[in-house]
């Protein structure tokens, strides 16, 4: 399938979308889209790493309050239902799946979020023995509630951090001076978002999922647009298919920490 015999579709699909990401990078500019990218990663990443330091510093203040709050919670959940349904406030053993699986879904957890979480929990829960959850389990919520709390303010607090930031240098890349260069360099930056983007969707749907059948139509279709596309007078895409090494790399490690 070739667009007036010179270029495939996808030749032409891949322009237009160059075409666009550089209009895009040129009214942006270069620290805009630095900042709206590296931003919101910034302020996560610092967040993920200083929110049990934080909460540590602020456990004195509010520990007490949160494991009474959490044990008062526990026993008006128990004294709401039949003597053979409390979990809380009796002796259980802890080791056991279903024991932990009821435990949380009487927290009023759904069952869904209950079943993400064993996942997670199960090995605290175990190291409970035999105990009454009641007596063991309010310092371990304690503990979480302090984590999220504090990762809660360090996202707030950083992100008005990075706004005050972003506003002084978007002023200063404003300046006539700075400005070209900053839309010269926005472009190149837009370009560079849309290769890696591309790159690694093809990746991932010649390389990671090839044999994932029902993609077949699909995977068949690019390689055929890839053959047709070197023929032609403007092979871009036949180019982004045959060296696409940038985003086997990039799935590589995608993939390699996400099942760490």
């Amino acid at each position: 399938m070739m667009f007036n015999g010179t270029m495939t579709y996808m030749d032409l699909a891949v322009l237009i979308l160059a075409a666009v990401f550089l209009l895009i990078g040129l009214s942006q500019g270069l620290a805009k889209q630095l900042l709206s990218l590296f931003g919101i990663v910034f302020v996560i990443a610092v967040s993920i790493l200083l929110c049990v330091h934080v909460a540590a510093l602020i456990s004195p203040m509010f520990r007490p309050w949160l494991e009474s709050s959490f044990t008062t919670l526990m026993q008006n959940k128990d004294a709401a239902v039949a003597e053979g349904d409390k979990i809380f406030t009796v002796e259980k053993d802890w080791t056991d799946d279903g024991n932990v699986n009821a435990a949380l879904t009487a927290l009023g957890l759904p069952a869904f979020l209950s079943g993400i979480l064993y996942g997670t929990v199960s090995g605290i829960f175990a190291d409970f023995g035999n105990a009454k959850l009641i007596d063991v389990f309010p310092p371990v919520l304690a503990g979480w509630a302090l984590t999220a709390i504090s990762f809660l303010a360090l996202v707030i607090i950083l992100g008005v951090l990075v706004i005050v930031i972003k506003r002084l240098i978007l002023k200063f890349a404003s300046l006539p001076s700075v400005k070209d260069w900053d839309r010269i360099l926005g472009m190149l930056l837009s370009l560079v978002k849309l290769y890696l983007g591309v790159s690694a969707t093809l990746a991932l749907i010649l390389t990671t999922f090839a044999s994932v059948s029902f993609l077949s139509p699909v995977q068949n279709f690019l390689i055929w647009q890839a053959d047709l596309s070197q023929a032609g007078k403007v092979p871009v895409f036949s180019f982004l298919v045959n060296h696409n090494f940038i985003g086997e790399w990039l799935i590589k490690i995608i993939v390699s920490y996400a099942v760490k």
